[in-house]
């Protein structure tokens, strides 16, 4: 009996699927199904280990995949393959190799990255998976060798006081109180020189602070806002205790409470996410590692199988201070008669202290600045890098795009709102980074309008009232007339 190719495809993609499904704690994306939900690595420092992990296409499309670790691991993982490409329904085991220095005797917990980009195209969207790896250190049974030092050194100084003392007593004692006055002043100053190499973080206070924000529902409601002192290796996390109650799962690697306000996965997917200097972060709250000035936003809210990879309400942020202290050039892009209020709001940007601001019109921005500079885009509808955003609205986490006569608002999928005379302003990391969006590199601030006016309209109100409740905090906006209405809803 022939089988119909409908048949073949669903039998094919079910014997995919099981593949997987047996093996221990699977994770899927949309396109990605990964073996394993989590990985855990039991090593001793300067051991190399591996482990191997199952990765399918279930999409409908060829599509090329990548693996990759944040920098601060990346000499000591290797992958291989590390890139790849799968047919529909094919699977791929790869190995995941670690090469733990002995210099970083402490366990760790970061993320192991899958993403799928398409195999052709100029914008890299795609999806992705993170799968948390937590690395146990056992413990070095020797001494480090600056320890051993110093133990040797007050053993050292111990035998020779008692050999010195003995001699002193054959002469009469004379010397015993002088010789024990010196050891003792020995012994001090080399428990002082000794505990200065244990190193002990102070807060640097005449750096800028670190601004720490705590929101519900995409911003709308406010619960804390607080300033931190900066200290080096001062973690996302180690900052919010310093100002909140915070209760953590998964090894402390992920937050699940703050000041009682409880995740409430599975039966509601509603989450803790946070951002830094507007950007979402691609790393855990404990392995964030912050910069002076940043401002880092806590936000509790709904989520489903969008991504949103960037917020507006941190303005001047990212511009300013950018993601891990590495702040990329800023081009405002402009088409047709905006020119006028693209300066203006490089005025502003330079105002706050932002760096390496730029103007271009749109039809003259180079290829290398579409893809390496933080980008910010005043246009209409039909500006073709608007119209080419507005077609992707959905992968790159817009909640609001244009249809004929108007914007739409999604929200969860359904259309909740049509505005025939509006403007908008939401923001994306960069889609046409190489590394695609997730790479928590260079962000998209989007400006527009049903209109050049409402373009004007939209760009002065975040020049002139981005300090204002309306806009601070917010995720996306909505401006009608006068009227702010932030979104997501």
């Amino acid at each position: 009996m022939n089988l119909s190719p409908f048949f073949i495809s669903y039998y094919k993609t079910l014997f995919a699927i099981l593949i997987v499904s047996f093996l221990p704690l699977s994770a899927y994306a949309t396109g990605i199904g990964v073996s394993h939900a989590k990985l855990n690595f039991d090593v001793k420092a300067g051991e190399s280990i591996s482990k191997s992990i199952q990765i399918m296409n279930t999409g409908k499309e060829v599509s090329r995949y990548r693996i990759y670790v944040d920098d601060n691991f990346k000499d000591c993982f290797n992958f291989s393959p590390k890139e790849f490409k799968l047919n529909p329904d094919q699977t791929q085991s790869v190995e995941i190799s670690i090469n733990y220095p002995s210099s970083l005797e402490r366990n760790v917990s970061l993320y192991v990255y899958v993403v799928s980009l398409p195999t052709s195209g100029d914008l890299k969207i795609g999806s992705g998976i993170k799968i948390p790896v937590k690395v146990s250190v056992q413990a070095n049974p020797f001494f480090k060798p600056i320890y051993f030092i110093g133990v040797m050194l007050l053993f050292g100084m111990l035998a020779g006081y008692k050999i010195t003392k003995r001699k002193n007593r054959r002469k009469g004692g004379l010397k015993t109180v002088k010789t024990k006055k010196a050891f003792f002043l020995i012994f001090f100053l080399t428990i002082i020189l000794f505990s200065g190499c244990i190193q002990d973080y102070e807060p640097l206070q005449n750096s800028e602070p670190i601004y720490i924000i705590v929101t519900k529902d995409f911003g709308k409601e406010m619960i804390l806002s607080k300033t931190v002192y900066f200290y080096p290796k001062k973690s996302v996390l180690d900052a919010l205790r310093e100002v909140a109650e915070v209760d953590t799962a998964y090894g402390g690697s992920f937050v699940k409470g703050i000041n009682g306000i409880e995740s409430q996965f599975p039966k509601v997917h509603k989450d803790w996410f946070f951002y830094v200097n507007g950007i979402s972060s691609s790393v855990g709250a404990s392995e964030y590692l912050l910069n002076p000035g940043d401002v880092i936003q806590w936000d509790f809210h709904v989520w489903n199988d969008k991504f949103i990879p960037a917020i507006i309400g941190c303005f001047p942020e990212p511009f300013l201070h950018g993601y891990k202290g590495e702040t990329y050039p800023t081009v405002i892009v402009y088409s047709y008669d905006l020119k006028e209020i693209a300066e203006k709001l490089k005025v502003k940007l330079i105002e706050h202290g932002v760096k390496d601001v730029s103007i271009k019109e749109d039809d003259l921005l180079s290829e290398q600045e579409k893809r390496h500079s933080n980008l910010i885009i005043l246009g209409t509808a039909d500006s073709p890098l608007i119209s080419e955003l507005n077609g992707l609205y959905d992968k790159i986490g817009f909640s609001v795009y244009f249809e004929e006569g108007g914007f739409v608002l999604d929200s969860k999928r359904d259309i909740t709102a049509r505005y025939n005379s509006a403007g908008v302003i939401q923001a994306t990391q960069n889609p046409w980074n190489p590394k695609g969006i997730g790479a928590c590199e260079n962000v998209l601030l989007v400006i527009t309008g049903t209109d050049e006016g409402e373009v004007k309209n939209s760009a002065n109100i975040l020049i002139h009232r981005s300090n204002e409740n309306e806009i601070r905090n917010a995720f996306a906006i909505v401006v009608v007339e006068d009227n702010l209405i932030r979104v997501p809803q």
